[in-house]
């Protein structure tokens, strides 16, 4: 598993911020485990709507993300 500097480096580079609830001494319920939100360059949370995405789950996310690339199609006839 990769640490929290590692994972909010990746998501900087593609796009992304990882966010964690600002109040100090958080306490953790049921309905919100206290654990992180991925945000995208437009201010949309793609993950962890309640900050409910534990780390590996962003880990896992942005993985995917480095898979995918995008390729401009090729003109017909162009050399």
């Amino acid at each position: 598993m990769s640490s929290v500097a590692t994972i909010r480096r990746r998501a900087k580079r593609l796009g992304y911020y990882v966010s964690k609830p600002r109040q100090s001494k958080y306490v953790p319920q049921a309905d919100n485990p206290a654990y992180y939100m991925v945000i995208d360059a437009n201010r949309r949370v793609v993950l962890g709507e309640r900050f409910d995405a534990r780390l590996e789950d962003s880990d896992e996310f942005l993985n995917g993300k480095m898979g995918v690339v995008v390729v401009p199609p090729i003109a017909v006839g162009a050399r």
